[in-house]
């Protein structure tokens, strides 16, 4: 219940909800905003819709121990700079294992759609076909 005070200047007292606050022309706004946004807005969870090889993104969990023949040629197709490709190789020199996953962690935060579409495409344009059809068995089984 809202009670009016006397006049322009004077205070007007409020009662929400078994609390009394004095309410003036200066936080009259604040309190409008507080009332507004404080109750929790809740949206629906929308339902995931089933993936396909072209719309599922890759985890660098599933990718870096993928055997791959040349990770530095795999990252040129994926679209990787040549430049980025040698920091990863100089940076992680004589390991392989490391070099790949940085491979892949690169492909996944600078590509704008990154999917196993894609990554199974260049596998087989880097003559890796075993692995591609690896990948290309594990969605057809999903």
């Amino acid at each position: 219940m809202w009670k009016a005070g006397a006049g322009p200047g004077l205070s007007s007292i409020a009662r929400v909800m078994g609390n009394t606050a004095v309410i003036n022309s200066t936080n009259v706004a604040s309190i409008a905003v507080f009332i507004r946004f404080s109750t929790p807005i809740v949206a629906p969870t929308p339902s995931k819709p089933p993936t396909t090889v072209a719309q599922d993104i890759p985890e660098l969990k599933d990718l870096q121990n993928l055997e791959i023949s040349d990770w530095f040629g795999l990252g040129l197709q994926l679209g990787l700079s040549e430049d980025d490709l040698k920091v990863i190789r100089d940076d992680f020199h004589q390991k392989t294992k490391v070099q790949r996953r940085e491979m892949f962690s690169r492909w996944l935060r600078t590509s704008a759609t990154p999917s196993y579409e894609k990554l199974i495409e260049a596998l087989k344009e880097e003559g890796d076909i075993a692995v591609a059809d690896e990948l290309e068995k594990k969605f057809k089984d999903k």
